[in-house]
């Protein structure tokens, strides 16, 4: 689960790179809630599982 997520945050950086360098981003971020929750989905995702995996280690 912890590759899943480390992959996810990864794809989430290179959509964040190439959203800034064709200006999508910004479009992204002016477009409300509901596209930025899609547009970062990986990343959130990605948080959560890091999140889940290191708690079932304590």
């Amino acid at each position: 689960m912890k590759k899943v997520a480390i992959v996810l945050l990864v794809l989430q950086v290179l959509g964040l790179f190439g959203g800034v360098v064709n200006g999508s981003l910004a479009r992204v971020l002016t477009g409300g809630i509901p596209i930025m929750l899609g547009y970062f989905l990986p990343g959130i995702i990605g948080v959560i599982l890091l999140v889940k995996s290191n708690k079932k280690k304590y």
